[in-house]
């Protein structure tokens, strides 16, 4: 201390000083001794201070211990506090659950006690590997109990060591955890995952054997089954294929199913696929008739059933070879046409010269009773008027069974009577425009381009509402075109696919049946100006 401190007294806020020493330094003369009592006094506080705290220090270290030993036996993990020779040291209370043993049974006592047979290898090499190799291993361990054993993974980390080389006086922290139950599960984990692979391999057998009886049959079917994308790129056939169409496997996979379906018969074209990949149920219920087109070019009548095959819009056409069934319709409508003219002929010859002559006789009944019996007489002329009613209603269903020209191929001179009946009957004004007499050959043809402009003028009479109707008959080199167009309101809603032939009646489905009879291509339209166009196309060769 250099400061001249001689005028100055002792501070007594630093600690209490007896009065018999401040008597005694203030008779002294040397003001340093008086300053070395001074600091000699404040370090004695010091001390009392720095005592309170380690004292205060020790009580918090000592409630801080008491509490994580509260911890350590109230935790729900089992921990052992062992040695370097695995003795157990300490236990907490769930340790002491999990060995079914109080503490005092358990602490001093070697972890070794509480292995089973079964684990005593696997406790050995663990052992051993702490006490050679210095690692504290971590694996699993059966323990032997008293009401059963319990499989329990072992975790050991070191707490406590004097050297890098664990020795004697080392601890180590051991967690065991009872996977006795996590055990059970996964054997039966086990179990279900063989008895799974074994119910997968049978099913993949099964799907095997499948898809060997489906490739029989696809193989062994007479219907072509042509599997095709959305881009209507083929690509599958089966052998019926490829003798139906004469065309090799080879040629057939890659190539555009309109090549075998032409997009003339309206079948594959892009509204109908759009159709079939957003209502597929619907797809797969119809068969559709069309026609198919072979390797030499030349065309035959088909049913063709579309289905969807995934949600990336494969398809699958079942094409059945309709020639045979086409060829026994057309003998059946030869029959029912002769059918017709037997019968319009009876009605002719017969019924009609009967009706006539009793019209004659009822006539004469009226002359004869004119003057003698009036009421007679009114009688017969009612009569006589019904009877020629009765005349006239033969006479045009003589006309509808057998129009007159038909089997000498006159289209034409049928149509125009046709045309003068409707608009004498109904009211409606029809056109009629040809560019020349056309030249048909079989008469089948010439009387099915007749019913079906029939049942054109009944469905543009009964639904369309129409006022006008105009029948064009065009013939250009081999091919015939008979096209009917009216001025109604036509017959589709808008996106509604035209083939749906069977939700506007049977009359447009005779069309098709009428126009497939005899090999034609028919389509119906609503132009967007209104009104319904059918056009049916025909070689005429």
């Amino acid at each position: 201390m250099t400061e001249d401190r001689s005028d100055d007294k002792p501070d007594v806020r630093f600690g209490k000083i007896s009065p018999e020493l401040i008597t005694q330094v203030e008779g002294k003369t040397n003001p340093d001794f008086l300053h070395q009592i001074v600091d000699l006094q404040i370090h004695h506080v010091k001390v009392l201070q720095q005592n309170e705290a380690l004292r205060l220090s020790q009580k918090e270290l000592s409630d801080s211990l008491a509490h994580y030993r509260a911890l350590y036996h109230a935790a729900p993990i089992a921990y052992l506090l062992m040695d370097r020779q695995w003795v157990i040291h300490d236990a907490n209370k769930k340790t002491q659950d999990l060995l079914e043993l109080h503490s005092r049974r358990i602490t001093g006592k070697p972890l070794s006690n509480f292995i089973s047979e079964e684990s005593c290898s696997d406790y050995n090499w663990y052992h051993n590997a702490m006490l050679h190799k210095g690692v504290l291993p971590d694996g699993q361990l059966l323990l032997h109990l008293k009401s059963v054993d319990k499989i329990v993974l072992m975790l050991c980390r070191k707490i406590c060591e004097i050297s890098e080389v664990i020795d004697e006086a080392s601890l180590c922290l051991a967690v065991l955890i009872d996977i006795t139950e996590l055990k059970t599960i996964e054997s039966a984990l086990l179990k279900v995952n063989l008895d799974f692979a074994h119910q997968v391999e049978v099913r993949t057998r099964q799907i095997a054997k499948s898809r060997e009886q489906l490739h029989r049959f696809l193989q062994a079917s007479t219907d072509a089954i042509i599997t095709f994308n959305n881009r209507g790129l083929i690509q599958s056939v089966n052998a019926a294929a490829t003798d139906m169409f004469g065309f090799s496997e080879n040629e057939l996979v890659g190539m555009d199913i309109a090549k075998l379906l032409p997009e003339q018969s309206t079948l594959f074209d892009k509204q109908f696929i759009n159709f079939v990949q957003f209502q597929p149920a619907q797809s797969s219920r119809e068969a559709r008739e069309t026609f198919g087109r072979k390797k030499d070019k030349s065309h035959f009548p088909v049913s063709v059933v579309l289905t969807m095959l995934s949600d990336q819009f494969d398809l699958t056409a079942t094409i059945r070879d309709m020639s045979a069934r086409v060829d026994l319709e057309k003998t059946i409508q030869r029959g029912q046409e002769e059918e017709r003219e037997r019968i319009g002929r009876d009605l002719h010859d017969s019924v009609a010269q009967h009706v006539v002559g009793v019209t004659l006789k009822a006539r004469s009944l009226e002359l004869q009773y004119k003057n003698s019996n009036a009421i007679i007489a009114q009688e017969m002329n009612a009569l006589c008027a019904s009877l020629e009613n009765v005349t006239h209603e033969i006479r045009e269903i003589v006309n509808n069974l057998l129009p007159a020209g038909l089997h000498g191929g006159n289209l034409l001179g049928a149509l125009r009577r046709l045309v003068s009946h409707y608009e004498t009957s109904n009211g409606i004004e029809v056109a009629l425009q040809a560019n020349q007499e056309p030249l048909i050959f079989d008469p089948m043809v010439a009387i099915q381009l007749f019913r079906i402009t029939q049942e054109a003028f009944q469905n543009a009479w009964s639904h369309s509402q129409a006022t006008r109707i105009v029948i064009s008959i065009e013939e250009q080199k081999e091919r015939l075109s008979l096209s009917i167009s009216d001025n109604g309101i036509g017959l589709f809603s808008d996106g509604e696919f035209p083939l749906q032939a069977n939700h506007h009646g049977r009359g447009i489905a005779n069309m098709f049946y009428r126009a497939r009879l005899i090999g034609a291509h028919l389509k119906i339209e609503s132009p967007e100006q209104g009104g319904t166009c059918i056009k049916c196309e025909i070689d005429n060769t």
